[in-house]
């Protein structure tokens, strides 16, 4: 495995610091965070390679992006840092001193629109999911646990765990170039229970630990000490802060492993997004789950897209192993993922948390409210995204708090006045209630809307009852099934869906009812039939009954 040339690279630079006739001003924290970004992020395979154009990459670009900065925080010393590194890079030949005074005039010129640009809130996320994955602006509902609930499981956190251990067991041991001393290192490896190799000549011989000690540094267990290891104020906040803290520290971690999990070893294939994406692709999944398989085959997609290098995909797979199950191991490690064989199911933790990520980034996630402030739109949009073992328990609490009369009309009264999809789930939610509530139904065979749902719905609760179905309920029916899927349709299949509700030969009648429907899809689904549907006389007929409605 390649040796991280940023580890590497800062003994060198400690060891050329302590050697100035003056105190050298930055420090290594600064220092190991613009080399990573150089490396990492502008793309500089060497510092040596490193020219005016990339400062402004690195300033004002990747910097405000990759590190939080808070507004009033001083930034001095991150420019007194840079500085620092040019003079290091001249001093060991790296750079020209000619090319050294040309950077150190760049840093110059930037530094007024440096502190700016750090400090401003971001006008959009770093990854603007919504836009790249074409997310709705609104999602369904969820349904979680109290705060209280949220986070005792936070708590239970294995990695925020040894996260905290990791600060407690080191206090007060020296620091050198940002890491333990090598004796340091093994002794906490070993009370972590870490594998530690025969040959250990630094901390970053023990990859794990050296993990650890990053992120343990970055959620401020582990405090800003370039000397020795002082404890952070998240050990006061986990996990003994009050909840609000608790699910904050929690929250934190979730969003750098989901930014730094796969910023490692192969600088040849790009999997800077994808922990996101995966954890996308478990959030839409809910409760169902997310096959480990399907995970691996996108996250391989993405890669592969991105890299021009053949074989690099196998190459990072080879060196450091299956990146779904990596990721998943390390979300499971932290209580964001739970795992039932080859399913993996995000925890309500893991819920609560990304969905408050996706509300930020512009996609709302609402939360379902208790069972007695829910309406009956809050229940048809929850439909949407549940389990049918989550919808019947929502169902059965919302029907029994407000009894069945009372919640069938409500459920109706929606169907009527939603769109095709809220209507289809909300007679379908209403329908094995309808027993109790018989009066309701038969008041909505005066509604056209809902007329030919109420026919099928008292149909079945008493087949000798007379309710012939005509051919504007085949026309109303219809339309409704085409315009709740009118994006995901499949050609194919167009046929099927029309022989659920229009007899053979009897398409041109039912689509002459169709056009002069009030109906606000209408329009949009003979579009729909004429364009898509095989059979060219039915294609025909919808598109000449879709002129008429251009027409009045």
């Amino acid at each position: 495995m390649e040796r991280d040339p940023v580890d590497s690279l800062l003994p060198e630079l400690a060891e050329w610091a302590e050697k100035q006739a003056q105190p050298v001003q930055g420090n290594s924290n600064d220092a190991e965070i613009l080399l990573r970004l150089l490396y990492e992020h502008v793309g500089l395979p060497e510092l040596g390679e490193l020219r005016p154009n990339d400062l402004e990459e690195l300033l004002l670009e990747q910097f405000p992006a990759k590190v939080a900065v808070e507004e009033d925080e001083d930034l001095t010393e991150v420019l007194a840092t840079l500085r620092e590194l040019l003079t290091f890079a001249g001093d060991t030949g790296r750079i020209e001193p000619g090319q050294v005074d040309d950077l150190r005039r760049k840093v110059d010129e930037i530094e007024p629109r440096f502190a700016e640009v750090a400090t401003a809130p971001p006008d959009t996320q770093p990854y603007d999911l919504r836009q790249e994955l074409g997310l709705p602006d609104r999602l369904p509902p969820l349904r979680l646990p109290s705060d209280e609930e949220l986070a005792a499981a936070a708590r239970q956190s294995p990695l925020l765990d040894r996260a905290r251990r990791l600060a407690v067991r080191t206090v007060a041991c020296p620091i050198q170039a940002g890491a333990l001393s090598t004796a340091d290192a093994i002794a906490a490896a070993e009370a972590l229970g870490f594998a530690v190799p025969d040959a250990v000549e630094g901390m970053a011989d023990i990859p794990e630990l050296e993990r650890l000690w990053e992120w343990a540094a970055e959620l401020e267990f582990i405090g800003p000490s370039t000397e020795i290891v002082e404890i952070g104020p998240s050990v006061d906040d986990w996990p003994d802060g009050d909840d609000q803290a608790v699910l904050d520290v929690w929250a934190d971690a979730l969003g750098l492993l989901l930014e730094e999990i796969f910023q490692d070893e192969c600088a040849d294939l790009d999997l800077e997004d994808v922990a996101y994406y995966a954890m996308v692709s478990l959030f839409l999944a809910r409760s169902e789950g997310a096959p480990v398989a399907e995970l691996r085959d996108m996250i391989r997609d993405i890669a592969v897209e991105e890299t021009t290098s053949d074989g690099a995909w196998d190459n990072w797979v080879a060196n450091c192993g299956d990146p779904a199950e990596r990721l998943l191991a390390v979300l499971a490690d932290l209580g964001a993922v739970t795992m039932d064989g080859d399913i993996a199911r995000l925890t309500p933790l893991g819920q609560y948390t990304f969905g408050g990520a996706l509300t930020d980034g512009g996609v709302e996630v609402p939360l379902l409210p208790p069972v007695e402030e829910m309406t009956a739109f809050d229940l048809v949009d929850f439909a949407k995204g549940a389990t049918d073992e989550e919808l019947d328990a929502e169902t059965d609490a919302w029907f029994e708090a407000r009894g069945a009369v009372a919640a069938t009309d409500d459920l109706l009264t929606a169907a009527a006045e939603g769109e095709a999809e809220d209507r289809m789930i909300a007679v379908s939610i209403a329908g094995p209630h309808a027993a109790t509530a018989t009066q309701r139904w038969q008041e909505a065979l005066d509604e056209p809307m809902l007329r030919p749902y109420a026919k099928v719905t008292l149909y079945q609760l008493n087949p000798s009852e007379e309710l012939e179905s005509t051919v504007a309920d085949a026309a109303r029916l219809l339309t409704d099934m085409l315009a709740a899927a009118l994006d995901s349709v499949d050609p194919e299949e167009l046929p099927d869906v029309l022989a659920e509700t229009v007899p053979a030969g009897q398409e041109p009648a039912v689509f002459e009812e169709m056009w002069r429907l009030e109906h606000p899809d209408v329009r949009e689904v003979l579009a729909l039939i004429g364009d898509q549907h095989p059979d060219k006389k039915i294609a025909k007929a919808a598109r000449k009954a879709g002129f008429k409605i251009a027409g009045e």
